[in-house]
């Protein structure tokens, strides 16, 4: 994260990541369709993207006395393609969220959230004969794209407000309110996010 700007209780961070190709692409198993022999598994199944992938972000944030809130836009940007011919499709998220202070430890909060992914690009050899036969629908690349809008409430409560030894929990339960994918994938029914911060 690097600050670009700190002003009137106002802040805004430019975010920077990148994934190197470590995970796995070419995970098998035996399926039912390829028994007793293992078969290269299909793209949802795959432990990783094989290409290097960056994670480019505006984060900001604003706060009052009693209120807080903000606003963060980031994505994934695959390069290139991997060793199988193929890349996965981009993903790009938007959020807002406001908060509230409902006492001097305890802060409730609401978010919208829309994220976007696109289809595959390229085509892994392996999983010719699967898209011949179309017997096996995770293995067609125009069909893993989608989008989805999640609204979702939160509580927060500082259990040390004192530093050092600051420890702050959270707990969110989001749904969606608008969701449409490219072909059949898992959909999302709720999350539920707890976390737990500890400053020194």
């Amino acid at each position: 994260m690097i600050l670009l700007a700190d002003s009137h209780r106002q802040r805004v961070h430019l975010n920077l990541g990148v994934s190197l190709p470590t995970g796995s692409i070419t995970e098998q198993a035996v399926t039912p369709a390829s028994a007793p022999n293992p078969t290269r598994l299909p793209y949802p199944m795959q432990l990783g993207s094989g290409t290097f992938d960056f994670f480019p972000g505006l984060t900001y944030l604003a706060e009052s006395d009693n209120w807080s809130g903000g606003a963060q836009v980031r994505g994934t940007v695959r390069t290139g393609e991997n060793d199988a011919n193929y890349r996965l499709g981009n993903r790009f998220m938007a959020t807002s969220w406001a908060a509230r202070k409902l006492g001097d430890r305890v802060s409730a909060s609401v978010r919208l959230t829309s994220e976007r992914w696109g289809n595959i690009q390229g085509a892994d050899p392996a999983f010719v004969g699967a898209v011949m036969m179309r017997m096996v629908p995770t293995v067609f690349t125009d069909l893993r794209g989608g989008s989805r809008v999640d609204i979702g409430g939160g509580i927060n409560t500082y259990l040390k407000r004192s530093r050092p030894g600051q420890i702050r929990l959270a707990l969110e339960v989001s749904r969606p309110i608008y969701q449409n994918l490219d072909g059949p994938q898992l959909e999302s029914d709720y999350q539920v996010m707890i976390g737990t911060q500890f400053l020194f």
